[in-house]
Formats: C-alpha cells, sequence, structure tokens
C-alpha cells in the first residue's frame, strides 16, 4: 500500500516535470517548417520541397514515387486553393518529440486529408517532415 501510495504522489510530479521541458520554440518551428513544405508545394519547387524531409522518409517512400505522387495531385484536382488546420498534438517519446498536423487541403476540382508528422531528435537542433500522408476524397467535376 505504501508503494501504491509513493507511485501515486510520484507520477504527478513527472508529468508537470515533462511540462517543463516542452520547448514551445520548436512547435514553432515545426509551424515553419510545415508551411515551408506548403509554400513549396504550391510553387512546386520540389527541391525545396524534398529538403525539408529526413532521409528515413525515403526509406518507406522513394523520392520518385513520391514526387510522382505528388504532381499526380495537381494534374488530377487542380490547384491547391485553401490550406484549412484540423489538428496539431506534440507527442513527446524518448527519441525526441513529434509534432503531427492535420490539414484539410482544398483543389479545384477535389480536397484531400493531410497528416505531416515533424519530428526533433534529442540530439539534434534539427526538425525534419518524418512523416507525410495525403488521402484524396474525391474529385469534384
Amino acid at each position: 500500500m505504501k508503494r501504491l501510495r509513493a507511485l501515486l504522489l510520484v507520477l504527478p510530479l513527472l508529468f508537470s516535470l515533462n511540462a517543463c521541458l516542452y520547448n514551445s520554440g520548436d512547435e514553432t518551428q515545426a509551424e515553419q517548417l510545415v508551411k515551408q513544405w506548403h509554400d513549396a508545394f504550391k510553387a512546386k519547387n520540389w527541391d525545396a520541397a524534398f529538403a525539408l524531409y529526413d532521409k528515413s522518409f525515403y526509406n518507406d517512400h522513394p523520392r520518385d514515387a513520391w514526387l510522382t505522387e505528388l504532381k499526380s495531385l495537381g494534374d488530377t484536382y487542380g490547384a491547391l486553393k485553401d490550406i484549412r488546420p484540423v489538428f496539431h498534438q506534440k507527442n513527446a517519446r524518448l527519441r525526441g518529440d513529434y509534432y503531427i498536423y492535420g490539414f484539410h487541403l482544398i483543389f479545384e476540382k477535389g480536397s484531400a486529408a493531410e497528416t505531416i508528422t515533424v519530428f526533433k531528435a534529442l540530439e539534434s537542433d534539427k526538425l525534419t517532415i518524418a512523416g507525410h500522408m495525403i488521402q484524396p476524397k474525391g474529385h469534384q467535376g
């Protein structure tokens, strides 16, 4: 019983310590990185967009295949007209912090759901895109 009581006293301290370690500057940088990606996508500046990804992203998404997928969005749905934020969250892990952003992308002839995961390793100051998914919702006329 004493161990349980001690555990119940220590848990809130651990959670408050985690809150103290939170660096809001990193979240601002993560938001800026996502904005840079959207700006590069709109301008079809693929080199600038691809420079924002972590090298490990290309292990699961070969660069040429990812480029083809991104270009096909514009070919199928037209120009990107609006980007509407849906959610964002921070997920602290042992390796580092993950910032996860969800958007609703509005194109001329359709829409898509987008999720971008930005990662900052504990041993690094650099933020990169570690995960990215775009799911088209449908074609409109």
